[in-house]
């Protein structure tokens, strides 16, 4: 793997109400070179892939160390993305993997999740998502949404924006 890639993984984690959790990063300094004015938004929980770590392992260890979220349910790929994104001062391109899964606990902050500037989560339905001015990633979130909040996952994997 390119040292310039990086391999990350996120989770569209749905509950009994038919609500994804999202979490809110609120960062200093641009992290996206195309949207620089775009520092606060709301996004799937998540983070890298380590060496050697396999996706679904990436995923309870970060959902672990940032939400204190200890058992969920993993379903099936839903979406893959690519983008360039500024990492520690370094343009980096990001293979990002979205899984869909099932959670009905609660989601808390940890120390971990404030240091790396998520600073909320919440439970969202597709009424809120679509009605709040708040920023949503990936874009075009409550329309990529409405479809697994109504159980019509994709037969393979769609490539968003």
């Amino acid at each position: 793997m390119s040292e310039d890639i990086r391999k990350t993984v996120r989770i569209v984690l749905i509950n009994h109400r038919m609500e994804v959790l999202l979490v809110r990063y609120v960062n200093t300094e641009p992290l996206d070179p195309a949207r620089p004015e775009l520092l606060k938004y709301w996004v799937p929980p998540g983070g890298g892939i380590e060496a050697g770590e396999s996706a679904e392992r990436a995923l309870e260890r970060e959902l672990r160390e940032e939400l204190t979220i200890e058992e969920f349910e993993i379903d099936r790929v839903i979406w893959t993305r690519q983008l360039d994104l500024m990492l520690n001062g370094k343009l980096r391109h990001i293979d990002e993997t979205y899984y869909v899964g099932s959670y009905n606990g609660k989601a808390m902050l940890s120390v971990d999740a404030l240091r790396e500037g998520i600073v909320d989560v919440r439970w969202w339905g597709i009424t809120k998502l679509r009605t709040t001015t708040e920023k949503m990633l990936p874009p075009g979130l409550p329309d990529l949404l409405a479809p697994i909040l109504d159980r019509k996952l994709p037969p393979k994997p769609i490539e968003i924006e």
